[in-house]
């Protein structure tokens, strides 16, 4: 029996209405729709090479200074954001006895300085007068150097947290800091700390102790730390923003000593910091050691021991049996960061599981990396299994990133996301998701992404979204046997649609 056409039309209205109202009442309509992130983009050539450090000079909310380093040049771009393709390089020249350089703020100057470390002098170089004064004669056993190439050094920081560059040095017998006072000049603190030596083939080695700038004492004041063998060596911070030249002592209990054992047996383990920092937000400082075994002839199984930092007559101590352990495969980087924004640090490892295989690929010029994210809770234990994972191909000696990844809140969401380059013509954005990290499914962006491209992600206009910089340089084409490619600059600034 055929349906009257009235009465067909009639459920068609009533079927339409129903979905309708059944759409109206689902938590898909009133879901909160995800911002869609596009980039506001701008390119600038280069007259050399953009294959060096690069420094951010005078930062403010809306503005920074580039300073690019080739070799032993570097590109000054002054207000770089606001002026965009009207800011007038500058071509500095590092004089030839300047074996370091880093920027740092003096007392008698209102905008920060380029600071050269010449071995025996530190000098400070001002972008608006182009020249370069002495600012200090110092105490190096790097004064003996004679071939070198100019490098970004870290001779220079804040140690005193007072706004003003200070200054560290090592002698043959000293650590030696100066302190720079609100006049301009320097207070000198030398330390009974040598550096260590080694014994080479053709010689002696020196080489400084890696210090730590962190709170030990829980006065909110970062103090001056060396890792000696299994211990801190602590020069603590005063009252007076100066430093205390007897040191506490705090010991690690982390099995460090067997790096400089002679026993046979230990040969086969290796101990390394791998951060010493606060990762459950307590506010105190916190171990992260690296303990690797060789089980074969490449290949070698690691873990992560962690110690969470406590107060014994308020010094910072450590437990003699590691706190936790997390799982690190393969060989490759670690790093500690709040990837949910939950106050506690999570961890990611960029690796690659070593064999002959590895080592194949490498001869190509590409190897297979495995990125894994472990998140924390609040009792400070990591996941065993890696929330998100993902693999990437990393370029070998290439003179650029190798393989393009970072994280960082480009939607302003509050969320970190995950940019990785897929392919030479383009890269993804996968979002923050908060039940899984990262959406399975990233946003293709398309660019020019050769394995010389360097990236650098931070906010650079301060409206609370991770910008983008891309930096090309010219290199050398096995296959053509000349330079290829061009020197330039690409600023993509991130904007909500």
């Amino acid at each position: 029996m055929r349906m009257p056409c009235k009465i067909k039309r009639l459920s068609q209205t009533i079927i339409i209405t129903t979905l309708a109202s059944l759409l109206l009442v689902s938590p898909l309509a009133h879901s909160k729709k995800r911002p869609v992130l596009n980039f506001n983009k701008l390119d600038i050539s280069a007259s050399q090479k953009l294959s060096g450090k690069i420094l951010y000079i005078n930062e403010t909310n809306t503005d920074v200074d580039l300073l690019i380093q080739n070799k032993s040049s570097l590109s000054y771009y002054p207000q770089f954001i606001t002026k965009g393709k009207d800011s007038a390089v500058q071509l500095i020249e590092i004089p030839a006895n300047v074996q370091s350089f880093n920027k740092g703020k003096l007392a008698t100057n209102d905008k920060e300085v380029l600071f050269y470390f010449t071995g025996s002098e530190v000098l400070a170089y001002d972008f608006v007068t182009k020249e370069s004064i002495l600012i200090l004669r110092v105490d190096s056993l790097f004064k003996h150097q004679e071939n070198f190439d100019a490098v970004f050094g870290e001779f220079i920081n804040d140690i005193n947290e007072d706004g003003l560059t200070d200054i560290v040095t090592y002698s043959f017998t000293h650590t030696n800091l100066y302190i720079q006072q609100e006049s301009g000049e320097f207070k000198h603190f030398d330390f009974d700390l040598p550096p260590k030596v080694e014994q080479e083939r053709d010689g002696v080695l020196f080489r400084p102790h890696k210090y730590y700038h962190v709170d030990v004492n829980n006065d909110d004041r970062k103090d001056i730390t060396f890792r000696i063998k299994d211990q801190l060596v602590v020069f603590t911070q005063n009252s007076e923003r100066n430093f205390n030249k007897t040191p506490v002592k705090i010991n690690l209990n982390s099995g460090l000593a067997v790096n400089e054992s002679d026993d046979p047996k230990d040969k086969k383990l290796s101990v390394e910091i791998n951060t010493i920092e606060d990762i459950n937000n307590d506010g105190i400082i916190d171990l992260i050691t690296k303990e690797s075994k060789r089980d074969g002839l490449i290949s070698s199984t690691s873990q992560l021991k962690i110690r969470y930092g406590y107060l014994e007559n308020n010094i910072t101590a450590f437990n003699a049996k590691h706190d936790g352990e997390a799982e690190f495969k393969g060989e490759g980087m670690i790093e500690f960061k709040d990837i949910n924004g939950d106050g506690f640090k999570d961890y990611y490892t960029l690796s690659v599981e070593l064999g002959f295989g590895t080592i194949l690929d490498a001869m190509s010029g590409k190897i297979e990396m495995d990125m894994r994210f472990y998140p924390s809770n609040k009792n400070g234990e990591f996941d065993q299994e890696p929330a998100y994972e993902n693999e990437i191909d990393i370029a070998i000696n290439s003179g650029g990133d190798g393989g393009v990844n970072d994280i960082d809140d480009f939607n302003g969401d509050g969320l970190k996301d995950l940019l990785l380059r897929t392919d030479d013509d383009e890269f993804k954005i996968f979002s923050g998701s908060a039940k899984s990290l990262f959406l399975s499914r990233g946003v293709k962006y398309k660019n020019d992404m050769p394995d010389n491209v360097r990236t650098e992600v931070k906010d650079f206009n301060g409206d609370d979204k991770a910008d983008i910089l891309f930096l090309y340089s010219t290199y050398f084409d096995d296959d053509e046997e000349k330079e290829v490619g061009k020197n330039h600059i690409k600023l993509w600034l991130s904007k909500i649609q």
